[in-house]
């Protein structure tokens, strides 16, 4: 929130306008395989509980600037849905305005789960791995794979398994970050 609020104010002060949009992939699972594709394209590997957290936790950090802003006509908040295989659908606005249609829009959304959104990311990197063996995917580069693996949860040693290299190096303990909790008030 802090260097959101910080970049608005700058563009603010500036006379500029600022209109934040939340794209809202609902289906993880298919939005951490794309996090996949894109690592193995640029060469950097995804965290997946981080990106897990970032899921759960941008919404908050959106309704909170929304808050702030509220009266704020040079500052829009738009939250788009972008469902796998459907059409996308936006709502919002200046948020003096329909940028509330917004922010009630995020609001309401589906609270996920940190914890259910990592298995889906371990879901999504096993489902990877096994279209790079049928030929459908492309191969994660090694150094790639193992930082994957290192924070993925689960087993290395499966992960590693299915996608028929042996394991990456033991992963370093992480602390996990206990579940935020649910809604968004």
């Amino acid at each position: 929130f802090n260097s959101a609020n910080s970049l608005i104010k700058k563009a603010l002060d500036r006379g500029k306008e600022v209109t934040l949009f939340y794209v809202d992939r609902p289906d993880f699972k298919s939005s951490y395989k794309s996090m996949i594709r894109r690592a193995v394209q640029e060469g950097r590997h995804v965290d997946a509980p981080d990106m897990a957290g970032k899921h759960v936790n941008v919404p908050r950090e959106m309704l909170k600037i929304a808050q702030e802003y509220r009266i704020q006509p040079r500052v829009g908040l738009v939250h788009v849905v972008s469902p796998e295989g459907g059409d996308y659908r936006a709502v919002g606005g200046p948020l003096s305005g329909d940028g509330k249609d917004a922010a009630i829009s995020i609001r309401d959304r589906v609270a996920p789960n940190q914890s259910d959104l990592e298995t889906q990311a371990r879901e999504a990197y096993i489902d990877y791995q096994k279209g790079v063996q049928n030929g459908s995917e492309k191969p994660i580069p090694a150094d790639i794979q193992r930082a994957i693996e290192a924070t993925v949860p689960g087993g290395v040693a499966e992960l590693s398994r299915i996608a028929g290299g042996a394991p990456g190096p033991a992963p370093a303990q992480r602390s996990q970050p206990s579940d935020p909790p649910h809604g968004y008030d």
